[in-house]
């Protein structure tokens, strides 16, 4: 067990008798927490059963994980234990018991969009423009297309003007679909939910899973939408313990159906005596708490404990005048770097990555992917990026797969890679090595010339002619991966894999949620058009308003041990200014 004493609140939590709706601050060691309930329930268990820790994102999941490790915790979440996020546990032990009848076994893929499933009309009604209507946009149930998801406008209009039959082809793609055992997360969820509300089947399922788990903690449950809600419900009324941990301004999934109201709703069913709470943080300095309160509708400030409380470096903003450039990162890091914080903990966060990114100095990527030479070269770049999260490289491993596949003919049209491993018998060890093989190998920069495009695509065939590959007839490595004409420029994006020293780290803060770093620049974007979007936060800001984007904002600044910095147009600095000073927030404009 741990050596690290906690705090009287903390190992309330940890020792709770009955299962528990916890709020937490920021920084207040929740983890730590968790992980110490694990360790005390898993060894008090007279009954063997399993311990489940569910989160929402893989990050989360991948963290958490980490975390169990070195604290030995692992143990205690294997089997009959469970570990993963939530839409994974209602996969393994909700939809798949349903016995779905389907000509293959059942498989869910996080998207239709990660089988490439596009919905296209033929004829004189084909669109021939921008963009292309993924499955996604279609609802499981109804069938219906969330028009308002379209990006691009002549697309928007186009499926406006055929709507009916759009629809019509996606509903009768899905149902195809189906057939081969294909089903999306969305619309594995909405069976589950089908099948474990159904009285026969629903009380043998969830008395099953009473006998294997003791308690679910969920972490980060203010993401929780309604449906989510509906599982959690169904598990308490079958006799297994749920324990929320959550910090309900960190709210920040309108766009999965998630609203703080549920989440208030749900925890007033946990009676007095089980509703806890856990202030204080040990990650946030003075400053960054009481920025944080500013943008709560609760203005708390909470207090800063540990080391975190020494801290005395006041919240920064960082005037600039349209457009975004790396000038932001340059002087944040200046900045910081004078304080003494550490050069690799710092990160510049948005809403939106690309301004992140420009702010860092990195230069927008360009997915040259229309030829598989471009593609290839595009997965090298995603693999060694240095901003790229691990969720991205895993990713990048999974559409590399495919293109070893498609070279053996081993994939038909849109089949994920479990399915054609499965079909043809391939060892699956295998084709991840040689996947990770051919991103790791390959020059990860190529010089805008022929003789460097050259020996580049030389390389890659060489590389896949090493595997001694099982190919179809008159098909090579060669005639696979053309070489394309001078003029193409597949190579541009390679050029981006290497980062200067100068180059921060960057992210958005939704990925970024759950995460901490010495140092957090929030880029706030210049309006646009019609897109007032930071003068509307400001507003909402002086109001005190309940919005989605000042928890965002909130969400980001709480990443933040040491330093946080926002970097705001110059013509809205005078109004940040003015709500800092009133909220009694030390700061400093460079």
């Amino acid at each position: 067990m741990s050596n690290k004493i906690l705090t009287e609140q903390q190992e309330l939590v940890a020792n709770h008798p009955n299962e528990a709706f916890v709020m937490a601050c920021p920084g207040a060691g929740k983890t730590e927490t968790i992980l110490r309930r694990v360790k005390l329930l898993s060894n008090s268990n007279s009954s063997r059963k399993g311990m489940a820790v569910v989160s929402f994102t893989n990050s989360a999941v991948d963290e958490f994980k980490e975390r169990s490790g070195k604290n030995s915790t692992t143990s205690h979440l294997e089997y009959p234990g469970f570990i993963g996020t939530l839409d994974s546990f209602v996969r393994q032990f909700i939809f798949t018991p349903t016995g779905i009848p389907t000509q293959k076994s059942p498989h869910v893929v996080e998207s239709w969009d990660s089988l490439d499933i596009e919905i296209r009309l033929s004829g004189t009604s084909a669109y021939r423009g921008d963009g292309v209507a993924s499955l996604d946009l279609f609802d499981n149930s109804e069938g219906t297309v969330e028009i308002d998801r379209i990006k691009f406008p002549p697309l928007k209009r186009h499926v406006q003007d055929h709507r009916v039959e759009y629809e019509t082809v996606a509903r009768r793609r899905r149902l195809a679909l189906n057939a081969l055992g294909y089903y999306s997360i969305r619309q594995s969820r909405q069976i589950a939910l089908q099948k474990m509300e159904e009285a026969e089947f629903g009380t043998a399922l969830g008395n099953s899973l009473s006998e294997r788990f003791l308690e679910v903690i969920v972490d980060e449950a203010q993401d929780c939408n309604p449906e989510d809600i509906r599982v959690l419900t169904w598990l308490r009324n079958h006799g297994i313990r749920v324990t929320m941990v959550c910090d309900i301004n960190q709210s920040i999934y309108e766009f999965r159906d998630g609203d703080k109201k549920t989440i208030v709703d749900f925890a007033n069913s946990y009676s007095p005596e089980n509703r806890l709470v856990i202030d204080g943080s040990f990650r946030c300095s003075p400053a960054v708490c009481a920025l944080a309160a500013s943008l709560r509708v609760e203005d708390q400030i909470d207090q800063s404990l540990g080391d975190a409380a020494t801290n005395n470096i006041p919240v920064v903003l960082i005037s600039y005048l349209s457009p975004i450039t790396n000038n932001i990162g340059i002087r944040f890091r200046t900045y910081a770097l004078e304080q003494g914080l550490d050069n690799d903990d710092l990160i510049i966060l948005s809403h939106a990555g690309r301004n992140a990114l420009l702010a860092s100095g990195g230069s927008l990527p360009q997915n040259n992917g229309v030829s598989k030479i471009g593609q290839v070269a595009y997965l090298v770049n995603e693999f060694w990026i240095s901003e790229s999260t691990n969720s991205n490289k895993k990713k990048a491993v999974e559409r590399m797969e495919k293109i070893l596949l498609d070279l053996m003919g081993k994939r038909s049209e849109n089949a994920s890679v479990q399915r054609a491993v499965e079909e043809h018998g391939l060892d699956v060890r295998n084709l991840r090595r040689q996947a990770i093989e051919v991103l790791m190998n390959l020059p990860r920069n190529c010089a805008n010339d022929e003789a460097s495009k050259t020996a580049w695509v030389d390389n890659l065939r060489n590389i896949i002619d090493s595997f001694r590959l099982q190919l179809p007839e008159g098909v090579t490595a060669t005639s696979f991966f053309r070489r394309q004409p001078a003029t193409s420029d597949w190579n541009v994006c390679l050029n981006r894999t290497e980062v200067t020293d100068e180059q921060l780290q960057h992210s958005t803060i939704h990925k970024a949620k759950g995460r901490e770093y010495e140092g957090v620049c929030i880029v706030l974007p210049p309006d646009a058009g019609n897109k007032q979007q930071t003068s509307s936060l400001i507003s909402e800001w002086e109001q005190n308003s309940e919005t989605e984007p000042k928890r965002v904002v909130y969400v980001g600044v709480t990443r933040s041990k040491k330093l946080t910095a926002i970097a705001v147009p110059e013509s809205n600095l005078a109004s940040i200014q003015t709500i800092l000073t009133a909220r009694q927030v030390s700061f400093v404009v460079i």
